[in-house]
């Protein structure tokens, strides 16, 4: 459950949402999420199967979640985390995904002496 803040303007009636910095627009999963499922399968090189299910999702089996492809064509666009530079079209979803976790890490100041896990996902609210 997220608490969204709703203001509308006096003067136009317009009325804008305020949400924590991890919700993304249009996205079922949070920042965060989407972040450590990339560090997940790029970085230590899990399936996107077990991938799915550490993050919460509820699709099983080898090709269920393709949320993945659609994450890192989204990164490669520049419509999700867009400070985090494209990967090479060569380079294999695996190698995509790592590149993508890592930049998101890196919005952490290194000498902070956290995990990589935990620079992944403090790192992403940095990087929408």
């Amino acid at each position: 459950m997220v608490l969204v803040r709703r203001y509308r303007c006096r003067a136009c009636k317009a009325i804008v949402a305020v949400v924590p910095r991890q919700v993304l627009a249009r996205r079922h999963f949070a920042a965060g999420a989407i972040a450590l499922a990339l560090f997940i399968f790029g970085r230590l090189g899990v399936t996107a199967a077990v991938t799915a299910a550490r993050i919460g999702s509820w699709a099983r089996g080898a090709g269920a979640w393709r949320t993945l492809r659609r994450w890192l064509t989204a990164i490669d666009a520049g419509r999700l985390f867009p400070g985090v530079r494209g990967a090479p079209p060569s380079w294999s979803p695996r190698q995509r995904a790592e590149r993508a976790a890592m930049s998101v890490a890196a919005r952490i100041p290194a000498d902070v002496g956290a995990a990589e896990v935990d620079l992944v996902f403090a790192g992403a609210a940095f990087a929408t």
